[in-house]
């Protein structure tokens, strides 16, 4: 772990952000500190751990041997690789980098995130690294329960996963854990994956909706809008595959969903024929209220109850977001 509690006081580890290198040296000396050292989660007592050889201090926290119990008991890794700790700084400087705040570690019922980014206005999106096995009803539990707590969630991890396409999450190198490579596309059909690219460079655009995510009942990706040849900003309107009049109009700042225009009042639209920009379930579960496109038209996602007002013409609708 990369923070832990001095007495009553949140203190952190993190390379450039935590402690200063006299500091770590000053608790690693001091017998009364070492012992006040504390987890935030369970609160038992943790020690120091120097993660970075004989030539260099990198210090991270772990609990003493048979501590941790709790953190176990609700899920929490009291064992992290340095694999997984320097993933987490490294999401967290590109938090940084997108002109957010990134706190580590943080908890919230029976959730801890690896790293809560959280924007000027206030928005938290929780952001997670995750390296070691898990099952795919695990991995979609975690994400509800932690959409519940914080906000949006964006995992990251190594290796082909079964839930890489049914959850929001990136594919990291094995290596270096630095680069995404796979789990963004270049398309809104999901047909091509994009180059590899620093973590540092995709998070930030991932948080300003420049990337954004679409998911279906057994698929999801994020797409890259710049990559279609679009500035960040500007709407584009693309014939997607899957039913008559079906449109996607893709927007940094504002998403545009699809509606097909022969569905009647009170029917589902159809597979590939409607995305909701507020969920982002793609295709949505959306209801057509009434058809009458001579008059105001809206729509409400049974999802997230979101609701959409019929914009230009008959089968474009316009999110209208009502929260968060």
């Amino acid at each position: 772990m990369w923070t832990a509690l001095l007495g009553t006081e949140r203190v952190s580890l993190e390379p450039g952000e935590g402690m200063s290198r006299a500091d770590m040296l000053d608790l690693r000396s001091s017998e009364s500190a070492r012992a006040a050292l504390r987890c935030c989660g369970c609160k038992s007592p943790v020690h120091t751990r120097n993660i970075g050889g004989e030539l260099d201090l990198l210090l991270v926290f772990v609990h003493n041997p048979g501590g941790g119990k709790l953190c176990r008991e609700l899920g929490f890794h009291t064992d992290e690789s340095d694999e997984h700790l320097m993933l987490k700084a490294g999401l967290a400087r590109a938090v940084r980098r997108a002109g957010w705040t990134a706190d580590l570690e943080v908890y919230a019922g029976r959730c801890r995130t690896d790293v809560l980014a959280t924007s000027p206005q206030g928005r938290h999106w929780a952001l997670e690294a995750q390296l070691a096995t898990l099952s795919t009803s695990d991995a979609v539990e975690r994400t509800k329960r932690y959409e519940a707590e914080f906000g949006r969630v964006t995992w990251s991890h190594t290796k082909a996963r079964d839930w890489a396409t049914r959850i929001p999450c990136l594919r990291v190198d094995d290596e270096t854990q630095s680069v995404v490579i796979d789990g963004v596309m270049t398309d809104p059909t999901g047909q091509t994956r994009a180059d590899p690219v620093a973590v540092y460079d995709v998070v930030p655009r991932i948080l300003h909706n420049q990337i954004t995510y679409v998911s279906g009942g057994d698929y999801g990706y994020f797409v890259d809008i710049a990559a279609q040849g679009q500035r960040p900003g500007q709407r584009q309107r693309k014939r997607r595959p899957g039913g008559r009049g079906a449109y996607v109009r893709e927007c940094s700042r504002t998403a545009v969903d699809l509606v097909d225009a022969g569905t009647p009042a009170g029917q589902p639209m159809g597979d590939g024929q409607f995305a909701c920009a507020t969920c982002r379930k793609y295709p949505a579960r959306w209801l057509a209220t009434r058809q009458d496109w001579d008059r105001e038209d809206w729509l409400v996602c049974d999802t997230c109850q979101a609701q959409a007002k019929r914009f230009r013409s008959p089968i474009t609708f316009q999110a209208l977001r009502t929260g968060g």
